[in-house]
């Protein structure tokens, strides 16, 4: 899809079931416009009964002036209320639905990528949105409609005037298109380098106690700080932007008003029309300065908000992994490699040539140094890289046309950095799906949590990223949230790197003994005990795998694994 058409469908979002609301807001809209516009007429009635010298003229027309002021009171009321839930819908319409696209990306599509964006792009370009684009329809036409509905008036009455008025209209106009792609480039700076300064701060935040132990907060003080007044000169430099075109198109409108006047004293001196006539064609004039004085600012930013839209579209551009259709339709889910090469974006091979299989119910280690590509081939096998050469079949089908959905029911993955979310064990576990009793107990059995459950119950919470929880608890939880959803495989990326030897033999063994799943783990840890339960252990060196077999056998040959258990010793 076109980044065009996806501009359109996310425009969209903020009619969903909110037509209704848009049209009675905009013809309550106009009914307050014609009430604008009839002061006018009110202002001469009063001016003309005033200068009559008959107070009895001037009590005649106080009961109706009273129930137009009420009545506008109310249509004003009426307006402002049916407008604000609008943009109420609107917003939570698009907010919705931008994270809804962001959360159907696959994994593959979001590897990578940084975060800053998104969370700029559902906190400050929103908030721009919401102002500049949607309140601003209704300011828009409102402004446009009082200007026609204005020079109708003055129409009739006195053409004279209208040719004035025209005349000295044209220079505030012209401000609009001089104006108003600057202010949408100016607005595009702002959110681009936004999200710049929200990645910085979310790094600085997460890595907190590696800048308070190396005592950097010196350094990173003034990193943030360069930063932050680097987007308070872009926004500066905005706002002062859009000031030029508000006292650009006031300075005009005075100027306008001013001619108006004296035109208009002009002809009631020569009797042509009345003193009432030039009020109401001064007070029309305010209607006709009102949007000629916004019109340029709202355009201005209502394009530059259009920009921010046009800019998600990019950002959530469906990947190459959302295109694939096929399901893997059988849970005997063997996986087969044979010449897998991946090359990164600097042309360095990190694995080369790999040829592998795995058999279902069969647990396997993958060993090797730092660097030797062991998380690369995890994050291959499961679709996060998808540029690779070669074949990967998983359940006789290539991994390329596998669909995302249909990948992610077979296969669970369970990593070294666990993200625990700041909720109850329960929400972590079944992610905030509803889940059968038995079929939660079960797996809190299986993953080892029952002391945890016993001593601070199911519903005890986690704290942001498991705070409140120990290395092994959290690892038990990601345990459990993989047994969950009955996968044909599980993946380990150094699950228990971060644990003591007592957690992580204990884990490991739990993830071991898991029965009828194929059980692939990444690991660094070379413990005899739990090396000899791997019926085959997969050694890597330098992207290539150079040696398999199980635990006997390797140590049997005395080479790289051989090694390696000698120098953990």
């Amino acid at each position: 899809m076109k980044n065009g058409q996806k501009t359109k469908e996310y425009i969209s979002y903020f009619y969903n079931n909110n037509k209704m609301v848009f049209a009675l807001a905009i013809l309550i809209s106009l009914i307050s416009i014609l009430c604008d516009i009839g002061t006018a007429y009110v202002l001469q009635n009063v001016m003309d009964a005033a200068t009559s010298g008959n107070i009895k003229n001037v009590l005649e027309i106080i009961f109706p002036i009273v129930i137009f002021v009420v009545t506008m009171l109310v249509i004003w009321i009426v307006s402002r209320t049916l407008k604000y839930l609008f943009v109420k819908r609107a917003i939570t319409n698009y907010r919705t639905g931008i994270f809804n696209e962001i959360a159907d990306r696959s994994i593959s599509d979001f590897y990578g990528e940084n975060t800053g964006r998104y969370i700029s792009v559902l906190t400050n370009d929103v908030s721009v949105i919401e102002q500049n684009y949607v309140k601003s329809i209704f300011d828009i036409i409102e402004s446009i409609c009082l200007f026609l509905g204005t020079l109708v008036a003055m129409f009739l009455y006195s053409w004279q005037m209208l040719i004035v008025v025209v005349v000295s209209s044209i220079f505030p106009l012209i401000v609009t298109i001089v104006f108003s792609n600057i202010i949408s480039k100016k607005e595009k700076e702002v959110s681009d380098y936004n999200e710049t300064y929200v990645s910085t701060l979310q790094d600085l935040l997460l890595g907190f106690t590696v800048i308070k132990s190396f005592k950097a907060e010196k350094e990173v003080k003034k990193r943030i700080g360069e930063k932050g007044n680097r987007l308070e000169i872009l926004k500066y430099k905005r706002n002062v932007a859009e000031e030029y075109i508000g006292i650009s198109a006031e300075f005009f409108g005075c100027i306008a008003q001013i001619a108006v006047f004296i035109f208009g004293a002009y002809l009631a001196v020569k009797g042509t029309i009345t003193a009432g006539v030039v009020i109401a064609y001064v007070q029309l004039m305010n209607y006709i300065l009102r949007p000629l004085e916004a019109l340029p600012e709202l355009i201005a930013k209502r394009k530059a908000a259009k920009g921010l839209i046009d800019k998600v579209a990019v950002y959530v551009e469906v990947g190459e992994e959302n295109l694939k259709q096929y399901e893997i339709d059988t849970d005997d889910v063997n996986i087969s490699l044979k010449d897998v090469t991946v090359i990164y974006d600097d042309e360095r091979e990190i694995i080369k040539d790999i040829s592998l299989a795995f058999n279902k119910g069969k647990s396997y280690a993958i060993v090797g140094s730092s660097g030797s590509g062991k998380t690369t081939l995890l994050n291959t096998i499961v679709g996060n890289i998808h540029g690779y050469k070669g074949s990967i079949q998983i359940g006789n089908r290539e991994l390329k046309t596998i669909s995302s959905d249909s990948l992610y029911d077979k296969i669970s993955i369970i990593e070294q950095k666990v993200f625990i979310f700041d909720s109850s064990v329960v929400d972590n576990i079944t992610m905030f799906k509803e889940c059968e009793e038995s079929k939660l107990d079960e797996v809190i059995d299986k993953a080892g949590l029952r002391m945890l459950i016993t001593e601070k119950g199911k519903d005890y919470l986690c704290g942001e990223n498991g705070v409140n929880l120990s290395g092994g608890e959290r690892q038990r939880i990601a345990i459990a949230r993989a047994l969950l959803k009955h996968p044909s495989l599980i993946m380990v990326d150094e699950g228990t790197s971060a644990l003591d030897a007592k957690t992580s033999f204990e884990v490991t063994n739990e993830i071991l003994s898991l029965e009828d799943i194929t059980k692939i783990v990444v690991t660094h840890k070379l413990d005899e005990v739990s090396l000899k339960k791997y019926d085959e252990i997969i050694v890597m060196s330098h992207g290539k795998v150079v040696e398999m077999g199980t635990y006997e056998k390797l140590l049997e040959k005395k080479q790289i694994l051989y090694s390696l258990v000698n120098i953990e010793k």
